[in-house]
């Protein structure tokens, strides 16, 4: 076992969206089937997935400043560049917030969760849990919002009380708690 030299195979620019400069990423991002790119139906793992994550600009900071949700479809285009199918930074939105995803209500189609540690404005207290159903061609619809915690850090998606059914647990370190937030389909 030798060395191991990555090579870059294709990149994604904000050129064209939603504060297109912002093009810095400090948390980690999920990679998810949201789209049925083969037309049978179903999105699964037979689908090409899809990359989401978090946007912003350093020179405004490293921590808690806005930012922006990025859905980008996996696929390099021919000149190695990426395809924006979302750009989302409402509600308020953090860098350093967690993604999760999971198929809550059983349609096929994961919807995707984000928690917000509280927004740099001031105005926004944080301590929530969105989750945007995501209508299987790469948008996103109307975010349900759910209190949970002020010191929310991050979160994973797993069936913890096997029922068939994601929920999430999210690290509170403002509480030093653990939350589970049970899916009711």
């Amino acid at each position: 076992f030798g060395p191991i030299e990555p090579v870059q195979g294709c990149k994604w620019k904000g050129s064209g969206q939603l504060n297109a400069s912002w093009e810095d990423v400090v948390a980690t991002p999920i990679v998810i089937n949201l789209t049925d790119d083969n037309a049978d139906g179903l999105t699964d793992d037979k689908d090409f997935p899809e990359i989401a994550f978090l946007t912003y600009n350093y020179p405004n900071g490293c921590c808690n400043v806005p930012a922006v949700l990025r859905i980008v479809d996996g696929r390099c285009n021919d000149d190695q560049s990426m395809t924006t199918l979302a750009s989302l930074n409402s509600p308020e939105l953090t860098n350093d917030a967690g993604i999760a995803a999971g198929d809550l209500d059983g349609d096929g189609v994961p919807e995707l969760a984000l928690i917000h540690q509280g927004g740099p404005s001031g105005d926004d207290p944080g301590g929530r849990l969105s989750l945007f159903p995501l209508p299987g061609d790469g948008g996103l619809g109307e975010p349900v919002v759910v209190e949970v915690g002020v010191g929310l850090q991050s979160m994973a998606s797993l069936d913890v009380n096997a029922d068939g059914v994601p929920d999430f647990a999210i690290a509170d370190s403002g509480a030093n708690k653990l939350h589970i937030v049970l899916s009711d389909p």
